[in-house]
């Protein structure tokens, strides 16, 4: 009877190539948090009012860590936020005649976001700090 040999160096290489095969490298998407239907509290201080809404989170195509946030201030216009971690930034950007900019964060299954809006007028533009609460639901 006839015994086989195996090299040593073709089993190291073979194991080697399935070690390294079955690594993939998992990344989690940071947006998933965010992703989802709100009710909107704001409160407005130079109004010194709240305003209740409902919004909704989506993932943008354009960016890895880009958002898009339906129903920004209850204009029924969408803005564009960037996430990191458990944090939202909402870089400057106009829209017809509002101008919004801000951050928040998100704990649990609320996102607070701190943004003024400067609403242009033809005779004057009106700034605005509010405060608004998007409790997911």
């Amino acid at each position: 009877m006839k015994t086989r040999k195996f090299n040593p160096m073709l089993i190291a290489f073979a194991l080697l190539a399935l070690t390294l095969g079955a690594c993939g490298k998992y990344e989690y998407d940071e947006r998933n948090r965010f992703v989802g239907r709100y009710e909107v509290e704001e409160y407005y201080y130079y109004l010194n009012t709240y305003s209740y809404f409902n919004s909704s989170i989506e993932k943008s195509d354009d960016y890895d860590d880009e958002v898009i946030i339906t129903n920004f201030f209850d204009t029924s216009y969408d803005v564009y936020g960037v996430v990191e971690g458990s944090k939202i930034f909402i870089d400057p950007q106009t829209i017809g005649m509002y101008t919004f900019e801000g951050y928040g964060s998100l704990s649990d299954n609320t996102i607070t976001i701190n943004y003024e809006v400067a609403i242009a007028r033809p005779s004057s533009t009106i700034y605005e700090d509010v405060v608004a609460v998007y409790l997911k639901y």
